[in-house]
């Protein structure tokens, strides 16, 4: 179990609402829309682990929300970003939910967009242990942007081998994020 658990937290953060009705417009490789101070509201995934021990394979579900956060990403013109604060997870599989604290004063890199694509040379997370939950560059679809709220997709696939077992990890999930 503690295998899944840490495969689970692996991907958190491969890996953000505003009562404004602002019209949505895609990036187009415009920066600016993205530059700015922009705060975590909700982080909402599912997925599956498909685990093999000693020859036999397991599957198991899980799910995660955002339940409190206080956390914040700085987009800068020139490219880079960074992250402050922390969140927490409501992680939910095999009927069992745990809360997983996930601090992000550490997180930094550089971010371009392609099209409605924004990518990421670093994982926005590190644990408060230290641990980096994803440190391979990454991208996210941008399927919202306005003024004042940012909706990011994401989609990835993840093989973890640790402690004998091979973990194959598939998740999808957005982050909506506000000013």
């Amino acid at each position: 179990m503690k295998t899944i658990k840490f495969s689970l937290l692996f991907l958190l953060f491969i890996s953000l609402i505003s009562c404004s009705e602002d019209e949505s417009t895609p990036p187009n490789g415009n920066t600016s829309e993205m530059s700015g101070e922009w705060n975590l509201e909700t982080i909402d995934y599912d997925g599956t682990t498909k685990m093999n021990a000693s020859g036999t394979d397991f599957t198991f579900n899980f799910s995660g929300i955002s339940t409190e956060s206080n956390a914040v990403i700085e987009f800068n013109d020139n490219g880079t970003y960074s992250s402050q604060g922390a969140y927490t997870i409501a992680l939910s599989m095999e009927g069992i939910t745990y809360e997983v604290p996930i601090d992000m004063t550490s997180g930094s890199g550089n971010w371009s967009i392609e099209g409605d694509t924004m990518k990421f040379s670093e994982g926005f997370v590190t644990l408060s242990t230290g641990q980096e939950l994803s440190s391979e560059p990454g991208e996210m679809i941008i399927d919202e942007l306005t003024q004042n709220r940012m909706v990011l997709l994401f989609e990835q696939e993840d093989e973890i081998n640790q402690n004998g077992f091979t973990n194959i990890v598939n998740v999808t999930g957005k982050y909506v994020l506000t000013r």
